[in-house]
């Protein structure tokens, strides 16, 4: 492998802790946070048990497909295809968190702190 598996693991946990901030703050950082994310899914994107993943992840993967189906009864395509285009690389979140899913649900609590600090921040 060129990375290892315990680098692709934080390099998703250091991006996952920025996502919220550039969730609230910076639009870039959250497309650089979620490339990051999802970057370790072409290493070791083997491991994934796609039909589990799927099977985990259904309301997920409906959301974004309401928003495809919607589209077609929409007037304002430029705004459909603007939604979907924004909305495609989120596509990708339940397949990179279903690479090691242990790893990080053992330090959800860091991801959840970074949620409240920023929703904090956003309050003053």
């Amino acid at each position: 492998m060129i990375i290892k598996e315990s680098a692709g693991q934080y390099l998703q946990l250091f991006s996952i802790l920025l996502l919220p901030w550039g969730l609230f703050f910076f639009e870039a950082l959250a497309s650089i946070a979620i490339i990051l994310f999802a970057l370790p899914l072409v290493f070791f994107g083997r491991k994934i048990q796609v039909e589990r993943t799927i099977r985990q992840y259904w309301p997920f993967l409906v959301i974004y497909g309401i928003i495809l189906i919607s589209g077609f009864w929409s007037r304002d395509s430029e705004r459909w295809i603007g939604l979907l285009r924004v909305n495609l690389p989120f596509m990708v979140l339940p397949f990179a968190f279903s690479l090691w899913p242990g790893f990080l649900i053992n330090r959800r609590r860091m991801f959840q702190r970074q949620f409240i600090l920023t929703g904090a921040a956003i309050t003053l």
